[in-house]
């Protein structure tokens, strides 16, 4: 997760009025990503990619004010940041977003919202294509509210942090709150042979789906956070977050804003659908809406 960052910018952005949903000038290299700022306050947009950085760089988008880039139609581990204090400073939220053609040689635009790290601002995209997976992700809980119920410990001025974010934070990474999962990794190791190599794991390392829980054990990694470790193909959402200990923000985040990504493997199983990862095929746009409700 995630990116490199690219070395130069082309296609400055254009200021346009509010138009979700209708579709920009689109051509076979580029896709109109179309940008709005309905939050109170200014935003300051930070688009980028392994190919490419839009432009116009860094620039100020005013409340109500709509910016339309033009990303490459090959555009792979890009991001859409806002900041909230000026250029690069105090990143409130982000998308991401890959571009690329199947097998057919059909456009397709993937796009999720994360808030792997935190939640800062509520953010809602959606695409425009032929496909039928071209639908929307997002959270409309107005910007007033969404910090709302956020684990106490996990608060900042204008965030509410994730447990991966929290606990590999050197100055807090000893709260007790890093250590809740122990016990289940060790049971993890106990019970399952495909767990075995988990043993003496720390709760950091399931909350951040890092360590013995990146590559080789994603189903334990999603499993632990949701207190689910003897089911983990469970596609019953309904099911996750009912048998402590689990990741009380994730819990959070998705009653908060269902259909986002809480942490990294969120997307495990697939079928139950829980991040909001989408893949829209013979796309032509993305629009992205900061504080959709205001």
């Amino acid at each position: 997760m995630f990116l490199k960052q690219a070395v130069r910018w082309i296609l400055p952005g254009l200021l346009v009025g509010s138009i979700s949903g209708q579709a920009e000038e689109f051509t076979a290299d580029r896709i109109p990503i179309q940008v709005r700022n309905n939050c109170p306050f200014t935003l300051w947009i930070h688009a980028f990619g392994s190919q490419e950085v839009l432009g116009p760089d860094d620039a100020p988008l005013t409340t109500g004010a709509t910016r339309v880039y033009h990303a490459p139609s090959l555009w792979t581990a890009a991001r859409v940041e806002a900041y909230k204090n000026g250029p690069r400073q105090n990143q409130i939220e982000k998308v991401e977003m890959t571009f690329d053609r199947n097998p057919h040689g059909e456009q397709v635009l993937h796009y999720n919202i994360t808030y792997v790290d935190w939640v800062g601002l509520p953010v809602s995209v959606s695409s425009i294509g032929g496909g039928g997976d071209c639908r929307p992700a997002g959270c409309n809980r107005p910007v007033s509210q969404i910090l709302n119920g956020c684990p106490a410990h996990l608060r900042t001025a204008d965030k509410c942090l994730s447990a991966r974010t929290f606990c590999l934070d050197p100055g807090t990474r000893h709260h007790a709150y890093c250590r809740a999962l122990d016990g289940r990794i060790n049971e993890c190791a106990d019970r399952y042979g495909d767990c075995q190599g988990a043993r003496g794991a720390s709760t950091a390392e399931v909350y951040a789906c890092s360590g013995p829980f990146f590559s080789q054990n994603p189903k334990y990694c999603a499993a632990l956070n949701r207190g689910m470790l003897h089911d983990p193909y469970n596609v019953n959402t309904g099911n996750y977050y009912k048998n402590p200990p689990y990741n009380t923000y994730a819990r959070w985040a998705h009653e908060t804003c269902p259909g986002i990504y809480a942490l990294a493997y969120d997307d495990f199983p697939p079928a139950a659908e829980e991040s909001g990862f989408h893949s829209c095929v013979n796309g032509q746009q993305l629009n992205i809406t900061f504080c959709p409700a205001g």
